[in-house]
């Protein structure tokens, strides 16, 4: 595995890591590990997530449209009863 080295962090960004590290119960490098590799994933993230919203809207339109569709055959089989 690679490594990376921060330099000139400000303290405070430092502590706040490390706060962070100790309520999540894990080391302040495990964490900025996550933190690196959810950064990293967020544009296919994005990606998937615009993808499902786009199913989901094509997905409401054909249930709207089949809704349509079965409401003209109640009325057809309603006038023709």
């Amino acid at each position: 595995m690679s490594e990376v080295k921060i330099r000139n962090l400000p303290p405070y960004v430092l502590e706040k890591l490390t706060e962070e590290a100790r309520k999540k119960k894990i080391s302040r490098e495990e964490y900025i590990r996550i933190i690196l590799t959810q950064t990293a994933m967020m544009p296919e993230v994005r990606l998937l997530d615009e993808k499902y919203q786009n199913l989901i809207h094509e997905l409401a339109g054909r249930l709207k449209y089949q809704n349509e569709v079965l409401e003209k055959a109640i009325e057809i089989i309603e006038a023709n009863s």
